[in-house]
Formats: C-alpha cells, structure tokens, sequence
C-alpha cells in the first residue's frame, strides 16, 4: 500500500470511530427531546372504536338468535330423548337445565321488525335515490350527446366518465334495492308496505 492510501485508511477510521460516538449522542439527545415532548403532550382526544360508531341505518338489522338455544348436539340429543354416544351424564328432555329458563316459562322475544311505516320508508327512501339517480343518468346522456360527433374535448371526456360513474352508481342502488326486498321477503312484510 502506498503512503497516501495509508494516510486516507487511518484518517477514514478516524473519522468513522469520531463520527460514531457523536451520532450515538445527538440520538440519545433526539430520544430525550421526544419522551419530553410526549409528556408534555395533550392525552389523546378521543378513541373511536365501533361501538361509538353509528351504525349503517340504510341496513336491517340482522335478528340475534335465541338467548336460551341448547348447544347443537345438546338440543338434538334433547329433542329425540336419546343420550348424545351412550353418555350416561346426558340429560334426560324433562331436566330443567341449570340457568335456562324452560320455554313454556320464557316471555316473548320482542320483534325486530319496525313496522309499516319503516318499511315504507325504506322502501321510499331508496326509491326516491332510484329515481335521482336515474334523472341524471339522462341529464349526463343529454351533455354526452350535445357534443359534436367525433370531437374528442376535455369537456367531452369528463361527461363520459361522470356518465359511466352514473351508471355503476345506478346498479349498485338496483342491488340495494334488491336487497331490501329480499330482507323484506325474509321477514313476510307485504308486498303492499315497499311498492
């Protein structure tokens, strides 16, 4: 190795064994400065979680199953008056289990349905987006046309795009609203109460 190479490596390893130490302090300077500044900070405002959501109300609520329901192979096993595998500590229908009420003794579960007038609500609410939805559709088709044939503008190319935006908004309204018939199928509500 020539003089100057040997020059250069030692004043490099200098300066990297130099720079280390004063990198490690201007970091621990750094952390210092930051749990200062967390202390000193306001405590966090407000946490959302989904309970302090509110929920979706464009959605039926989904009924909640039975609170006293038997575990599966408890309620067949019940049902038929047959031991679950030849377990002889399975009991008998008649027993009255620990904590459950029986079901002659139970109160009725209230319904979830909301009544006439939420599904005609529903019902006109989603409709009434239906019909918004659809006058502008013909608004955009209107704009779309009134261009000249061919002529390739920037007017022109954010119409089509609001158009074909339009029209996907459109069949995801349609599928809402099949949506809502189906729930409204699954609970019997007439037909009368969402035409």
């Amino acid at each position: 190795m020539t003089r100057g190479r040997q020059v250069t490596a030692v004043l490099a390893a200098f300066l990297i064994t130099a720079a280390v130490p004063a990198s490690a302090q201007s970091l621990a300077d750094i952390a210092r400065k930051e749990a200062e500044r967390r202390r000193s900070a306001p405590a966090t405002s407000k946490v959302y979680t989904n309970e302090t959501l509110t929920p979706d109300f464009t959605k039926v609520p989904e009924p909640a199953p039975p609170a006293t329901a038997l575990p599966p192979d408890a309620s067949g096993a019940a049902a038929e008056g047959t031991s679950t595998g030849g377990d002889a500590a399975a009991a008998p229908s008649h027993v009255v289990q620990a904590g459950v009420t029986p079901p002659d003794q139970q109160e009725p579960q209230p319904t979830l349905d909301k009544g006439e007038e939420y599904w005609r609500s529903m019902a006109d609410r989603i409709r009434a987006r239906l019909n918004q939805q659809n006058a502008e559709i013909a608004d955009l088709q209107r704009r779309v046309s009134s261009f000249p044939a061919g002529a390739a503008s920037p007017e022109h190319d954010i119409a089509v795009r609001a158009l074909r935006k339009a029209q996907a908004d459109l069949v995801d309204l349609n599928q809402e609203w099949l949506r809502f018939e189906r729930q409204a199928r699954d609970r019997n509500i007439p037909d009368a109460w969402i035409r």
